[in-house]
Order: C-alpha cells, then sequence, then structure tokens
C-alpha cells in the first residue's frame, strides 16, 4: 500500500482532491475498503457497508432514498437512516415484492401482484389487483394497471379518481416531483394532480417514437437510438445533443445522467468498443468518455477519456459531482477525478485502485461520507 499512497501524493499536488474518496471491492459484507484523503494518505476501513445509510439487507430505490426488507416475516419501510412503518401481517418472500412509495402520510407498495395501502400509522388492506404503484402527487398517487395498460389515479385512501391515459406508448413514463411524465401517440404528456397538458412532441425534438424516458430530479431525459435530449419541467429544452460515435458507430451510454446542482450541466459516460456478445471474449480493449452538456448546448462536450478493458456483461460506470469537478469510476475499476473547468488535469486513481484493491468481486468509489453509488 505504501508504493500506492506515494504515487498518490505526487498526483494531487496542487489543487488536491476535492475531497475524501471512500473506494471498495466487493458488494457483501466483508468487504474491503479505503478512504483516500484530499492530501493522498490511505487509511483502511474494516466494514465500508457500515458507512450506508440503510439498513443491512435492505433493497432501496435510488432517487427517493426510500428501502425496504423483511424482518422476521414482517415488512419494514423506510427512508435514509429511518424506519417508517412496519406491516401488521406478514410476508414472506422479499422476491414478490415490486416498488415501494412512500408519501407524506401513507405507503403503497405491491405484493404478489396486488396493490396495497396504508397509514404510516396503521394496517395494510390490499386495494386492487394487477396494479403497480408509481409515485405521490397533489391529493393522491399515479399506479399503472396492467389490464387495458392505464394510467391512474388513486385518492390517498386508494379510492379511484382519475384514468390519465389508456395504452401509453410503450413504458415510457415516470413519476417526479409529484408530477408524472408519459408519451402517447407520439408527444410527451405530463399530469399533475388530476391536470394533464401536452408538453412536446417527439418529432419537434428529432426524437424517434422508441425511445427512453427518465427524470433527472427537476430534468426530464429522453434518448433514442441516436439522439439525446434534456428538458426542463415545463417542457422547453435545456440541452440535446447527437449520441456520441466513434469508428461510424454510436456509443453506448454506460452511465446515468447526473446533473450539477443548480442544474449548470449535466454529465454521463459513453463507452466504445463494448461488447455485449457473450462468444466474444472475456475482455474487450476500449475507451469510455466523460461528456457535459451545458445549457442550450445541442452538442455534448468530452472533458475525460480512460482505456477500459471492458467485462461482456453486467458492467457500467457512474459519475458524481462535487462542485465543479466529476468522480468518475466504472466496474472495471478505473477511478478518476475530474475538474470540468479544465484547469486543472484530471487526478487518475486507476492504478491505486487497483494496488489495493481486488476488483473481481465488485468495486465501487463515492465521495466519503455519502451513500455508496456504485458501477452498476
Amino acid at each position: 500500500m505504501t508504493r500506492a499512497v506515494v504515487a498518490l501524493a505526487a498526483l494531487v499536488r496542487g489543487p488536491g482532491l476535492p475531497a475524501p474518496i471512500t473506494v471498495a471491492a466487493g458488494y457483501v459484507t466483508g468487504s474491503v475498503g479505503f478512504v483516500v484523503g484530499r492530501d493522498g494518505r490511505v487509511r483502511r476501513i474494516s466494514n465500508p457497508q457500515s458507512l450506508s445509510p440503510f439498513p443491512r439487507g435492505a433493497a432501496w430505490f435510488p432517487g427517493t432514498d426510500t428501502w425496504f426488507l423483511i424482518r422476521h416475516r414482517h415488512m419494514i419501510v423506510g427512508r435514509g437512516s429511518r424506519p417508517l412503518w412496519r406491516s401488521h401481517g406478514e410476508f414472506a418472500s422479499r422476491w414478490q415484492l415490486g416498488v415501494v412509495a412512500v408519501g407524506p402520510h401513507t405507503v403503497v407498495f405491491q405484493y404478489d401482484h396486488k396493490l396495497y395501502l396504508a397509514p404510516l400509522t396503521g394496517v395494510e388492506r390490499p386495494v386492487a389487483r394487477a396494479e403497480l404503484p408509481l409515485g405521490w402527487t397533489r391529493g393522491g398517487f399515479y399506479t399503472y394497471r396492467y389490464r387495458g395498460r392505464e394510467l391512474l389515479l388513486r385518492s390517498d385512501t386508494g379510492e379511484l379518481l382519475k384514468t390519465i391515459a389508456r395504452r401509453p406508448f410503450g413504458s415510457d413514463y415516470v413519476v417526479a416531483n409529484g408530477s408524472l411524465y408519459f408519451i402517447t401517440h407520439g408527444v410527451l404528456m405530463s399530469a399533475r394532480g388530476a391536470h394533464i397538458q401536452r408538453l412536446a412532441s417527439l418529432s419537434d425534438l428529432g426524437l424517434s417514437a422508441g425511445l427512453w424516458l427518465q427524470s433527472l430530479g427537476r430534468l426530464l431525459e429522453l434518448q433514442d437510438n441516436s439522439r439525446l435530449v434534456v428538458l426542463r419541467p415545463d417542457g422547453s429544452v435545456f440541452a440535446s445533443t447527437p449520441l456520441p460515435r466513434s469508428h461510424g458507430k454510436s456509443e453506448s451510454i454506460s452511465s446515468s445522467l447526473v446533473p450539477a446542482s443548480q442544474e449548470t450541466a449535466v454529465a454521463f459516460v459513453a463507452a466504445a468498443g463494448e461488447s455485449n456478445d457473450p462468444d466474444a471474449p472475456r475482455r474487450a480493449h476500449g475507451t469510455e468518455t466523460v461528456f457535459l452538456l451545458r445549457p442550450g448546448a445541442r452538442t455534448a462536450v468530452p472533458v475525460h477519456t480512460e482505456r477500459v478493458d471492458f467485462m461482456v456483461c453486467e458492467r457500467g460506470a457512474s459519475v458524481q459531482w462535487h462542485g465543479k469537478w466529476l468522480l468518475y469510476n466504472n466496474s472495471e475499476g478505473n477511478l478518476a477525478v475530474i475538474d470540468t473547468t479544465g484547469v486543472h488535469r484530471a487526478i487518475e486513481l486507476t492504478s491505486l485502485v487497483h494496488g489495493l484493491l481486488s476488483a473481481r468481486d465488485g468495486f465501487s468509489a463515492r465521495e466519503a461520507g455519502r451513500p455508496r453509488l456504485r458501477a452498476p
């Protein structure tokens, strides 16, 4: 470990790391991890999972910090480090649980394809069959009913208030910040409570009908096979870009899109040279590039590129903001800290990771003090 620390200390001269970083191998109890200080000093963590704000064994939903687990055959739901509700009845298997959504005074969840509702201080009861909770809004919550492929609005007590849309295109719908966004007949729509409005035509945005819709905090991501568009909640364009290309082919977006605070930019990672072919060699050589989308941009700007020996499957990357800096890591053990202004060179930490850890059982990196965000 001494050689790795000396090498890192030389790398972080000047601005130093913007914040301490936790790196860890393995996603199970007994994982080995280290905290890298701003000055390059490294200290070992005996159990990096102890830093997680969620209980051991909990499944959680990114973006909401809602989690659930089965303990002694009872379901426990919480947010962050705080348990909020415990079921009165028994639920034998967590694998039969679907989405869990916590409102101001109520929890809704799916178990064995039934929709359940419970006050945070009360007993759960089934309110519908073949229905999935999507999220909360003003005066109730949205669900998706398999039969008829309907988006519904229900009250806090589970009463059906309104059918928002019938047979929306594909599975493109998302609830964010109290609004439901969905696509129907080539148009992006939104609903808030029972009020529905038209936001944007896909053709006007330069997008095809087969696309991916995802929330990014207050923003929305729409992506098809050749183009990426980020919208504001009112449907106006924040930024857009053709998908990055190399050797005549579109690169794959290998991370989630992550907005900076105050929405000054959106960062993402694109991979070139990876393969999903199960008959391909175990490792494929390629590159992974971190891009930025600034407000009003029509082309993403590359800020850092890494050479990567791609794993064939179950791989990915992540980026995390710290002021003007980005922490980039992937499942192959690449790790770098990037100054998005370009004033300072990127601080390359991949050799440190490989010197400290064996990443064969998984690898994660995060700013010390934050929940672990691992590369898929």
